[in-house]
């Protein structure tokens, strides 16, 4: 299971979205979109596929396994609180790379039997991810993989300047800051490009 890195293949559409994430202009990236948006990713397709990156990150793709381990459960917020998150063969960040990609949500869960060996020989060569043991008080402990005994801690969201990530599918639930905060992103934005005149 290679990893493919931004830029591999990318032509025409892909080089202007990855240009003008580049230059600064705002993306959402949700459950799929999250990888097109990592500059690196695990457990590709057979062949890969092109990324337009600008996320700082490695991320596997299904990391919590096929569409019958879609799941849904509460996630801990970053602003405190709660918020549901439907997962559909989600994947999940292992590494964020840069001072300013910064973790919005975690949880603890093993990846699938199909993407451990490729999260293990990630792991070996990167340092240490935070492990617990398992325990039946893990909202994916149930997902966990037979080939893995400690609860990896994963980022299920993140941010980096112009970029907000999600493994989860927020379109899904009636919770909107997930979306208010992509527009928050999309406001600053305009703020910087346009100047405005009274």
């Amino acid at each position: 299971m290679g990893v493919v890195e931004a830029g591999s293949g990318s032509a025409g559409l892909f080089a202007t979205l990855s240009t003008r994430i580049t230059e600064g202009f705002p993306a959402y990236g949700t459950c799929a979109g999250l990888i097109l948006l990592a500059d690196r990713a695990l457990c590709q397709k057979s062949g890969g596929q092109p990324l337009l990156g600008g996320l700082s990150a490695t991320v596997c793709r299904n990391y919590f396994g096929a569409q019958v381990k879609s799941c849904e459960l509460p996630l801990a917020c970053c602003e405190g609180g709660t918020t549901p998150a439907v997962f559909i063969r989600a994947p999940a960040i292992l590494q964020l790379h840069a001072d300013d990609a910064e973790p919005l949500a975690t949880v603890d869960a093993n990846p699938c039997d199909a993407a451990a060996p490729a999260v293990r020989e990630f792991f070996d060569r990167n340092p240490n991810p935070k492990k617990r043991k398992s325990d039946s008080s893990s909202s994916l402990a149930s997902a966990a993989s037979s080939e893995c005994g400690d609860l990896i801690t994963v980022i299920v969201a993140a941010k980096q300047r112009n970029i907000i990530v999600t493994a989860f599918h927020p379109e899904l639930t009636n919770d909107t800051r997930w979306h208010a905060r992509f527009l928050d992103i999309c406001r600053q934005h305009k703020k910087k490009t346009h100047k405005f005149t009274s």
